[in-house]
């Protein structure tokens, strides 16, 4: 669960976070040539992580698109720390490692799956529209919890399927901050990351 020296970092572009998330990689046992199974590490061996996720989401719910398929193991995704249990960045870890027995248990698509808001000392606060599907059942949402920013402060309500989520500066430290939304839905917890440039 530690993020690789080789591992691809971001940001892409200001507009947007990458990486999404992160999958095992390193010391994989896995063919090789001749008929033989080695011990390896690369990117190349994660990949197949992912896809064989998908493919396993796609055989229980054939119906789900591209975009629902990455909201899926995105917010579902197990948050991964240091060695100092410090949060491994978005740039450098997405929202974490992907956790297939969660996703494959997901009962709540949500789009975007995270979301950035812009503050300054002009605009204190904002708000984003985050739609809420169901693969199955109805929503039967428990909790919603932000993790702590000392000069944010985080609201939410619901209504009608989609759940808005609001930021509002209490302090005007200027900066890029990282935060989660811990979405509690039918015993299963669900994260949005957000970035809140200042």
């Amino acid at each position: 669960d530690f993020i690789a020296t080789f591992s691809s970092k971001g940001p892409v572009s200001p507009f947007y976070q990458k990486p999404d998330l992160v999958a095992p990689g390193v010391f994989v046992n896995t063919t090789s040539l001749k008929n033989f199974y080695n011990i390896t590490s690369g990117t190349s061996y994660a990949a197949p992580h992912v896809s064989g996720a998908i493919a396993l989401l796609l055989e229980k719910n054939p119906d789900l698109t591209p975009h629902e398929i990455k909201s899926i193991l995105i917010t579902t995704a197990d948050v991964i720390t240091d060695q100092y249990n410090q949060e491994f960045e978005f740039d450098s870890g997405g929202a974490g490692r992907i956790d297939l027995e969660k996703a494959f248990d997901s009962e709540l698509i949500f789009e975007p799956p995270k979301i950035m808001f812009n503050l300054s000392e002009q605009k204190t606060s904002e708000e984003h529209e985050i739609k809420i599907n169901m693969i199955d059942k109805f929503i039967n949402i428990q909790k919603i919890e932000f993790s702590q920013l000392n000069n944010i402060e985080f609201d939410y309500k619901i209504k009608d399927s989609s759940l808005y989520i609001t930021s509002k500066l209490i302090d005007d430290e200027l900066g890029i901050f990282e935060t989660r939304a811990l979405i509690t839905h039918n015993d299963i917890t669900y994260q949005i990351p957000i970035i809140v440039k200042v």
